[in-house]
């Protein structure tokens, strides 16, 4: 059902809403664009959970679901903890691991350093496809702010108790730039 309405949303939204656009002002577009910019980049994770899984199973091998249930997490640092496993894991061991073994001074140089590698590998494809340093900006502060509150959440010991609530107040740092890259 979801990969209909995926379909469906890239075939018909975005001239819905551009002509909507026209008639509607730029305050009350604003929840329309980030409520298809959510559903666009919800259903597309599933469709890559999915496109990831079905060639290892042809060969008989089970791979490991990309996400674990990231929206159940309590806290910032969980929700990373679940949150594109594959890449999670790359990272941690190129960027973290190796600031984190110089001692315990660099732990958090270690985690604020990972989230801007994985803000660069974000930014790129923004920038290759011309928005410019504004759109490039808003992408970088996105993964900035949630590299802050995870280090402040495991230097201070106060969890940010909905993570739901954090990804909504940051989500349009990271959905804006994506929306005006495809177009919508």
């Amino acid at each position: 059902m979801w990969v209909i309405g995926a379909i469906a949303s890239r075939i018909i939204l975005p001239y819905t809403v551009s002509e909507w656009n026209h008639g509607i002002s730029t305050v009350m577009m604003w929840p329309i664009r980030l409520a298809i910019g959510i559903f666009h980049f919800y259903s597309s994770l599933n469709i890559l959970d999915t496109v990831y899984q079905i060639p290892m199973s042809f060969a008989g091998h089970a791979l490991p679901s990309l996400f674990r249930s990231p929206f159940a997490a309590s806290s910032v640092s969980e929700f990373w903890r679940r949150w594109n496993i594959v890449i999670q894991g790359m990272l941690h061991s190129t960027v973290y691991r190796p600031c984190a073994s110089w001692g315990e001074s660099m732990r958090f140089p270690g985690v604020l350093l990972t989230f801007l590698a994985s803000g660069v590998l974000h930014i790129y494809p923004i920038w290759l496809s011309g928005l410019g340093v504004t759109q490039c900006v808003l992408m970088g502060a996105f993964f900035l702010a949630q590299g802050l509150c995870v280090c402040l959440e495991n230097s201070k010991g106060i969890p940010v108790n909905d993570a739901r609530i954090f990804a909504a107040l940051t989500s349009p740092l990271f959905i804006e730039p994506f929306l005006r890259a495809f177009q919508l």
